[in-house]
């Protein structure tokens, strides 16, 4: 089943296992408020099943190249996307089932939100990581950020998210930032789904204990609201947009 944008498919391959699958790969699926929305409606059918793995997934060589620069302003009116990238994370952080991303190339930004917002990441050896929201003018979501460091540690975090360095994927399993490094991300996402089968319950109640962090000081949400709308982030937006408008006319 696909959403009304087409870009989204929501199908359950065996029972008791529904894959939410990004289909936007000649924007290197690139994360629109729609995406999102639609994204959140995959998480929440699957609720509706009282599914027991959800899957995130995308087609193409990337997993997401992050927040569509068409839809973004550098300014105050992000709040709005920003408000469904954080109810889509905070659905599967919260959802009953155990939640996996399969990540392939390049998982950056908003997508790598959408991985660590995830209890389990498989990733391909061709997978990269990146994190650029400092360079953007950005404080980025605290939760996120809680959640990466949680992940990784204070000094991987600081290169992340404060340098904004990428990260191979063999270094990001070295620092914990993915779960399992495969040659082919779907395939090992299968074997370890069959691995949890015999326990999920357990499995599900054991991962929360290990994945829960502590609550989000509302200063730190405050600050992020307030990067939204800075000179210097509408100009990095600029930037950014124009970079990829150079990319695609190669």
């Amino acid at each position: 089943m696909r959403d009304r944008t087409g870009a989204v498919l929501v199908e359950e391959r065996t029972p008791g296992e529904i894959h939410v699958t990004i289909d936007r790969h000649e924007q290197r699926n690139a994360l629109s408020t729609p995406i999102l929305e639609a994204l959140l409606d995959g998480v929440r059918c699957a609720e509706r099943r009282r599914t027991r793995i959800i899957v995130i997934s995308a087609v193409g060589e990337h997993f997401s190249a992050g927040a569509d620069l068409d839809e973004i302003t550098g300014c105050k009116d992000d709040r709005a996307w920003f408000d469904a990238m954080s109810n889509l994370t905070a659905a599967l952080t919260q959802s009953s089932a155990i939640t996996v991303a399969s990540i392939t190339g390049a998982c950056i930004g908003a997508g790598l939100e959408l991985a660590v917002g995830c209890d389990i990441r498989v990733a391909s050896h061709d997978a990269f990581f990146a994190m650029p929201s400092v360079r953007m003018g950005l404080v980025y979501d605290p939760t996120a950020v809680t959640r990466i460091r949680a992940l990784v540690g204070p000094t991987a975090a600081q290169r992340l998210l404060v340098l904004g360095e990428r990260m191979s994927a063999s270094d990001a399993h070295g620092h914990g930032l993915i779960t399992s490094l495969t040659a082919d991300a779907n395939a090992d996402t299968s074997h370890l789904i069959s691995q949890l089968d015999t326990s999920l319950d357990a499995a599900r109640e054991t991962l929360r204990l290990i994945n829960a962090a502590e609550p989000t000081a509302p200063r730190w949400r405050d600050i992020h609201h307030r990067s939204l709308d800075t000179p210097e982030r509408a100009a990095a937006v600029v930037r950014a947009r124009r970079r990829t408008s150079d990319k695609s006319a190669r």
